[in-house]
C-alpha cells in the first residue's frame, strides 16, 4: 500500500509563540500609531512597530510578503478615496496657481535628489531620481488636519494649499509609475550597455536611450490613463445613475399583455424588474460596493498594463464615484459611494497599518543608526528636503512673509506615497540600503517637523491678520474630505 507523503502537523509550542507574536505586533501599531498621532505622524508610530518587532526573528519575517501586499491593497483603497473625494469645482477656482504649486513642490525635491544623492554622494542617477522622488510627495492628510487645527481650510491660503495637495498626489502617483520602471534599469557591472558608468561611448549611447525610454514610457502612459480615465469616470457616473436610480415606467411593466413573452424587449424589461426587485431594493450598498471594487480592479490591471502604477488606476477609478461639478448638490451616487466607503474604512487603516509596519521590516536598524546615515540622512538630506517644499511657498498670493511660511510648513510633511516609493525602489534594487536609510529619515523627520513649524508660524502670524479670507455668500462653504 502506497505511503502518501505529507508534511508534519505543526506542534503547539510552534503555532502559539507566532500567534501570539502576531497579536503583540499589531498591539503594537495600534498603540504607537495613537502615540505618535498626538503629533499628526500615525505612519512614523507604526514603522517603529515594525523596526521593534524586526527583531521577532523568523517568525514575522516570514510573513513579510504577505504583509507588504496586504498594504499595497491598503494604500490603494486610499489612493481610490482621494479620487472620490477630489472636489473639482475647489480645484476650479485655484486650478493655475495649485497646479503651479504642486509642479513646483514636486520638480524640487526630485532635482535637490538627483544633486545631492548622484553628484555629492557619488550614487547612480536613477538612485538620485528614485530618493527625490521618494520626497516629492505632500501629504494632503497631514497638510488638512494642521488647517483644519489652526482653523484656515476656508482662507485663500487654505483653499490653494488643499487644491496643490490633490494634485501634488497625482503627480506623485506618476513618479511613482516612474521609478518602478527604473527597477528594470538598474546599475550593472562597468562594462554592460545596462550600466550608467559605460567606458565606451556606444554604451554611454544606449545607456542614454534605455535611460530615457524607462522615463518617458511610464509618465506618458500615465497621462494617457488620466485623460481617458477622467471621461470615462462621467460616462460612467451616468451608467450608474440609470443602472440604481432611474426607476421602471409603470406603463412597461413586463406583466402586460401586450407585451409578448418570446420578445427581446420582453426579456430586458424582465431583467431590469429583477435586478430592482431582487437586488437594489435589499441590497443596493452591498452591490454599490462590489460594482466600486469591480471598477478599481479593472482600472488598476488596465493601468499596470498601459506601463504605468496601478494607484493611477485606482485614482482615475475613484473619479467615476466622485462629486459631479455640474451638479450643485451631492448626487444619490455620490452619496452612496461615501457610505461604502465608509465600510471600507477600518480594513483601509488596518492594512495601511500593516503595511507600514512591514516598511519597518524594511530598515536596517544597523544602517539606519549608522553615523553616516544619521549625518548625511537625518540631517544633511533632512535640511535639504525641507527647504525644497518651503521654497514653493514662493507661489503663495498674495506673497508675504505670512503667506510664505504658512504655504510653505503646510507642505514639508510627506506622506504614505512616499514610503511606498521609497520601499519600492529599495525592493527593486534602484536604491542601495545606505541612501534608503537616508531617504527615510528624510522622510519621517520631514513629517514631525511639519506640524512644529506649522504651529511656529501660525502662532507668529495669527491668521485673522494674515490668512485673507475667501468672499463667499452665507449659504457657501468649502467641505474638504481627508484621506490619506
Amino acid at each position: 500500500m502506497d505511503t502518501i507523503s505529507a508534511s508534519p502537523a505543526p506542534s503547539a509550542p510552534d503555532i502559539v509563540p507566532d500567534f501570539l507574536w502576531l497579536v503583540l505586533f499589531f498591539g503594537a501599531l495600534y498603540i504607537l500609531g495613537a502615540i505618535f498621532s498626538l503629533f499628526y505622524s500615525r505612519m512614523i508610530g507604526q514603522i517603529v512597530a515594525g523596526i521593534l518587532f524586526m527583531g521577532a526573528g523568523s517568525r514575522l519575517l516570514r510573513g513579510e510578503e504577505f504583509f507588504s501586499v496586504a498594504g499595497w491593497i491598503g494604500l490603494g483603497l486610499l489612493v481610490f478615496e482621494g479620487g472620490a473625494s477630489l472636489d473639482m469645482n475647489l480645484l476650479r477656482k485655484v486650478f493655475a496657481r495649485a497646479t503651479a504649486l504642486a509642479l513646483i513642490g514636486s520638480v524640487l525635491p526630485v532635482s535637490f535628489g538627483i544633486i545631492y544623492v548622484s553628484l555629492i554622494l557619488g550614487e547612480s542617477i536613477t538612485s538620485g531620481v528614485a530618493s527625490g522622488a521618494s520626497l516629492a510627495s505632500t501629504s494632503i492628510a497631514v497638510a488638512l488636519v494642521l488647517m483644519q487645527e489652526h482653523k484656515i481650510v476656508e482662507t485663500k491660503i487654505g483653499t490653494l494649499l488643499t487644491a496643490a495637495a490633490m494634485l501634488d498626489d497625482v503627480f506623485s502617483l506618476v513618479l511613482i509609475a516612474v521609478v518602478s520602471s527604473l527597477g528594470s534599469f538598474r546599475p550593472s557591472d562597468p562594462g554592460t550597455p545596462s550600466a550608467l558608468n559605460p567606458t565606451e561611448p556606444a554604451s554611454l549611447s544606449h545607456a542614454q536611450s534605455s535611460l530615457a525610454i524607462a522615463i518617458v514610457r511610464p509618465i506618458a502612459a500615465s497621462v494617457a490613463v488620466l485623460i481617458v480615465g477622467t471621461f470615462a469616470a462621467k460616462m460612467f457616473q451616468t451608467f450608474l445613475h440609470r443602472l440604481f436610480f432611474v426607476p421602471m415606467d409603470p406603463p412597461t411593466q413586463v406583466d402586460g399583455p401586450a407585451c409578448g413573452r418570446r420578445t427581446f424587449c420582453c426579456c430586458v424589461l424582465k431583467i431590469r424588474q429583477w435586478w430592482h426587485s431582487v437586488l437594489l431594493s435589499p441590497y443596493k450598498h452591498e452591490v454599490f460596493l462590489c460594482i466600486m471594487c469591480a471598477y478599481s480592479f479593472a482600472w488598476s490591471i488596465t493601468s499596470v498594463l498601459a506601463g504605468s502604477s496601478y494607484l493611477i488606476g485606482a485614482f482615475v477609478a475613484g473619479l467615476a464615484f466622485g462629486s459631479d461639478p455640474s451638479q450643485s448638490s451631492p448626487s444619490a451616487g455620490f452619496v452612496l459611494s461615501r457610505k461604502g466607503l465608509e465600510r471600507l474604512d477600518p480594513l483601509k487603516w488596518f492594512l495601511l497599518a500593516v503595511f507600514f509596519g512591514s516598511i519597518g521590516f524594511s530598515l536596517r536598524v544597523n544602517v539606519l543608526f549608522e553615523p553616516w546615515a544619521l549625518l548625511y540622512g537625518a540631517l544633511i538630506y533632512t535640511i535639504i528636503m525641507v527647504g525644497a517644499k518651503m521654497l514653493a511657498g514662493l507661489l503663495a498670493k498674495p506673497l508675504s512673509w505670512a503667506s510664505f511660511l504658512t504655504v510653505g510648513t503646510a507642505m514639508v510633511g510627506r506622506g504614505e506615497l512616499g514610503l511606498y516609493l521609497s520601499e519600492q525602489a529599495q525592493r527593486a534594487g534602484v536604491v542601495s540600503p545606505r541612501i534608503f536609510a537616508a531617504t527615510t529619515w528624510a522622510l519621517l523627520l520631514n513629517t514631525f517637523l511639519s506640524p512644529i513649524l506649522f504651529a511656529l508660524v501660525v502662532k507668529k502670524y495669527p491668521t485673522g491678520q494674515n490668512a485673507n479670507r475667501l468672499e463667499s455668500d452665507s449659504h457657501e462653504q468649502i467641505e474638504v474630505d481627508t484621506y490619506g
